[in-house]
């Protein structure tokens, strides 16, 4: 295991869920309505490691500086990235085993 270097960078992307109406007042807690995330008990297998509809996809490269990192979180901070409607984010991470 002392060979294996990370590739490329690193991947991260969601999954979105829908604004739904409600059963209960909205106004009472000022937020919208989403639907059932989908992982409310264990998910199996192929829910776990599969995204379905991945959106928002973005790129952190291993190439580029810490300035440059820095900016694109920051970015997506500032656009709310991640919020109330996501039902999951994936963080992928090319890896390559020399041995």
């Amino acid at each position: 295991l002392n060979f294996n270097r990370m590739i490329y960078g690193l991947r991260f992307r969601q999954e979105r869920s829908n604004q739904t109406s409600c059963l209960t007042v909205s106004s009472f807690s000022g937020k919208h309505c989403v639907g059932g995330y989908g992982y409310e008990m264990y998910p199996g297998v192929y829910e776990g490691f599969s995204t379905v509809n991945p959106q928002g996809e973005f790129m952190l490269y291993s190439a580029d500086d810490l300035s440059t990192i820095t900016a694109i979180v920051g970015q997506k901070a500032d656009e709310k990235w991640v919020d109330s409607f996501t039902r999951k984010v994936e963080i992928a991470i090319p890896m390559f085993n020399g041995e």
